[in-house]
């Protein structure tokens, strides 16, 4: 018998009695284990942004939001129609320019509205069947939370990607998955429309564009902190810098090094970077506000970005478009028009229709709502 055979029988014989022994035992645990993954008859199983599973015997009817960063999770809930009948509470979800789901939801004033540091006291008063928080939460809120018995699901919704996965796990919650197919068709295609755009046609010339080199692109958060304000830019994995790389541009600050939160720069920084644009984010005073007075400084006329005539106010509704949340997609189409604007258009009236569809598509929002509530918070006038 030549030696691989002899090899290969040995083998056989040594193992055969190890399978053959284990194999009903290995039946059983499968089934066992196929059987306990099942969910109920009216139950299902999700995974969220955290890698937790969690398992409910039926659809939960009583759900909530906690925890800061409160816009961005209940907003995204609001793109289900069934949040008006089944979302019965969120922490605070206004950053001082109006609260969104009081206008999209007029059953809202009947709802719980609390503060974003609520406790597990008050929360597990509430009865809920779901708790939704954002996932840096998951530390202090899951264990306390899980022990009474109630669900829990985290969310990140800080990319692209991100978002498109937590609306098909909203699907689920919401019992329309044919929803969220939707939802991420239509944000795919949105950002299909922008990529598309900016592939240059072959009978263009480098005539026809003001450059063909990318331009360096400088995002800087407006911060006011114990009556102290700075500047600050973001990690290389957040969704302003994916902004800017998306729509064409090289940001600015690639190089520094950075922390995983954003980071403090100042202004003899700014002035070495001298990008070509500049976009100012602010959550509290109006960009266009600290845009105009940067204008007037001295400091920031000798900028390249200022001089021309590129230094804007990152665009917003109720809430700034660089931020995560249903209208991010918003950013991404300004970004690219605001680099590109041979390409694509980011002019005011351009960027009204796309957030007049956008409000009609995510939250079925009407004309009259959107003109009476919506348009003047877009060109920034007064409440």
């Amino acid at each position: 018998m030549p030696q691989k055979t002899i090899i290969l029988f040995l083998l056989a014989t040594i193992l055969s009695p190890v399978f053959a022994s284990g194999q009903g035992d290995n039946e059983d645990r499968g089934a066992i284990a196929s059987q306990e993954k099942q969910p109920p008859a009216n139950g299902f199983i999700i995974t969220d942004s955290t890698g937790r599973v969690v398992e409910f015997d039926s659809p939960p009817e009583r759900i909530f939001q906690a925890g800061k960063a409160a816009f961005i999770t209940t907003n995204t809930l609001y793109l289900f129609p069934e949040a008006r009948e089944r979302f019965l509470g969120t922490s605070m979800a206004d950053q001082g320019f109006g609260f969104l789901a009081g206008i999209i939801d007029p059953s809202m004033k009947d709802k719980q509205v609390y503060n974003q540091n609520i406790g597990v006291e008050e929360l597990i008063s509430l009865r809920p069947d779901l708790v939704i928080m954002k996932d840096f939460l998951v530390g202090s809120m899951e264990k306390p939370l899980t022990d009474f018995g109630i669900h829990t699901i985290f969310m990140n919704l800080e990319t692209p990607e991100a978002f498109y996965s937590e609306i098909e796990t909203l699907g689920v919650v919401f019992d329309n998955e044919l929803r969220a197919e939707e939802l991420n068709q239509w944000y795919r295609g949105k950002m299909r429309e922008i990529e598309e755009a900016l592939i240059l046609p072959e009978s263009s010339s480098s005539d026809s564009l003001e450059s063909s080199d990318p331009p360096e692109v400088l995002i800087l958060y407006y911060n006011i902190k114990d009556g102290i304000s700075s500047f600050n830019v973001p990690p290389m994995s957040y969704m302003q810098t994916d902004m800017v790389l998306k729509g064409g541009g090289i940001p600015a600050w690639r190089d520094m090094e950075l922390g995983n939160r954003w980071t403090k720069v100042g202004l003899e920084q700014i002035a070495a970077w001298n990008a070509d644009y500049v976009i100012i984010i602010s959550y509290s005073t109006p960009a266009g506000v600290i845009v105009e007075r940067l204008k007037e400084d001295p400091l920031w006329q000798s900028l390249t970005a200022v001089k021309n005539s590129h230094l804007y106010p990152f665009p917003r509704d109720f809430h700034s478009w660089d931020q995560p949340g249903p209208g991010w997609i918003l950013g991404y189409r300004w970004m690219a028009g605001i680099l590109n604007p041979d390409l694509i258009s980011s002019l005011p009236s351009a960027m009204e229709d796309e957030a007049r569809a956008f409000y009609k598509f995510a939250f079925g929002v009407d004309d009259e709502l959107f003109e009476r509530e919506i348009v003047r918070k877009i060109r920034g006038e007064a409440d």
